[in-house]
């Protein structure tokens, strides 16, 4: 099957697959699970030193990222 998508711009947060999947779950009646409300799973390296500076911010989630080449060089597409 082929979803056929025209997002008006009064419904932005359609443009990314998460606000696709959430509408659609609704519109099958069906519950959407957003895997960004779920806790990390994984260890805890240490304590990481964060400055929240605005009672904005509920939640700050720092993960470890490693095997990254940081010389290489960027996709054309991305640039």
């Amino acid at each position: 099957e082929v979803l056929d998508v025209d997002v008006t711009p009064d419904i932005g947060y359609c443009m990314s697959m998460r606000g696709i999947a959430r509408e659609v779950a609704h519109a099958m009646s069906v519950h959407f699970r957003d895997p960004y409300d779920e806790e990390p799973i994984g260890p805890v390296l240490g304590p990481v030193a964060v400055d929240v500076q605005s009672d904005a911010c509920s939640q700050f989630i720092a993960l470890p990222v490693s095997g990254m080449n940081l010389g290489a060089p960027t996709p054309r597409f991305i640039t």
